[in-house]
């Protein structure tokens, strides 16, 4: 129940201040808060931690926790969300920063996404085309418009392979890879 005014005696009185005490206490609020925070960082703790055959280890508390599609993936899947964003998850759906793999293992991302570039390249096109609707039917400017108008090349610009050195996800593999030379 939210208090409302009262018109004799106008908004903030003592009376309407009191209106508000069967309300949660803060402290009720903050512990729900602390019990879905943990939960998350058990949960990113759980999916980051890697044991020593898996070739990884533990992510630093300082980076952001993954997102929940992420941690929502089924074994065997690719999902094409991972182009933007500076993770990899691997066939058995386990979560890790690119800089936490092997080289052996970037080599093998690399080429996995080399091969599959066309038809990744393809399906962003069309999602491009999508935002493009949506943002006139809106009223507003896509992300691809706001690049055109800014002179920058656009994904229509780019060829598949072209395309896929510019995702976060390459550029991430690269300057990794780079960085162990």
């Amino acid at each position: 129940m939210i208090a409302q005014p009262s018109p004799a005696r106008g908004a903030g009185h003592r009376a309407d201040r009191h209106a508000f005490r069967d309300l949660p206490d803060a402290s009720s609020i903050d512990t729900a808060f602390e019990s879905r925070s943990a939960l998350r960082r058990r949960r990113a703790a759980n999916v980051s931690h890697t044991s020593p055959d898996t070739f990884g280890r533990m992510t630093p508390s300082a980076r952001a926790p993954f997102p929940n599609w992420a941690l929502n993936i089924e074994a065997g899947r690719f999902d094409p969300r991972v182009l933007h964003h500076e993770f990899w998850i691997d066939a058995r759906a386990c979560v890790r920063y690119v800089d936490e793999l092997t080289t052996e293992q970037l080599h093998g991302i690399v080429g996995f996404l080399a091969s599959r570039s066309l038809e990744l390249y393809g399906a962003e096109l069309v999602n491009a085309l999508i935002r493009l609707y949506i943002a006139r039917d809106t009223g507003t400017m896509s992300d691809e418009e706001l690049a055109h108008h800014l002179g920058q090349r656009t994904i229509a610009d780019l060829d598949h392979r072209e395309w896929m050195e510019t995702t976060a996800l390459m550029r991430s593999i690269r300057r990794t890879l780079r960085s162990r030379d």
